[in-house]
């Protein structure tokens, strides 16, 4: 009876050990020489066309915008997760696509006019931005 319990337990400790361990990959796009006077700005901007950006066909599991200090000067950092390489890779076309049919089924022409300068004002900020993308395990966070 003690033998069964004991590999009851190991077994039982070892899957919960195992079955939790799943890899993520985590984007990270650092905005660099975002002055503070830019700062409402670019988070209006980036509100706007993450919101158009989104779409079932979207590879992305989560992310979030941050405001990130180096020894140089502030900057802002945004963190993006996917599954896999291949949804990393494959995301950006899918997020330019929403946005691009979103602003193409507007009606009125000043409005699409305007919307487009502002996706240019947006992808203006990210002139000079670095790129880096990490692979963490769920049960370490490394």
């Amino acid at each position: 009876m003690r033998k069964l319990i004991f590999t009851f337990t190991f077994f039982l400790c070892f899957g919960f050990l195992n079955a939790q361990n799943t890899l993520t990959y985590e984007s990270a796009t650092y905005f660099n020489d975002i002055s503070a006077s830019e700062v409402p700005r670019f988070i209006e901007l980036h509100k706007k066309f993450e919101d158009l950006a989104m779409g079932k066909n979207r590879k992305l599991t989560g992310g979030w915008l941050f405001r990130h200090w180096y020894g140089s000067g502030h900057t802002f950092v945004i963190y993006e997760q996917y599954n896999t390489m291949e949804d990393y890779h494959a995301d950006a076309a899918l997020s330019a696509e929403n946005i691009t049919n979103k602003i193409n089924a507007l009606k009125d022409q000043k409005e699409k006019e305007a919307l487009t300068n502002d996706w240019a004002e947006y992808k203006a900020f990210s002139d000079g931005h670095t790129d880096e993308v990490r692979g963490a395990y769920s049960t370490t966070g490394f």
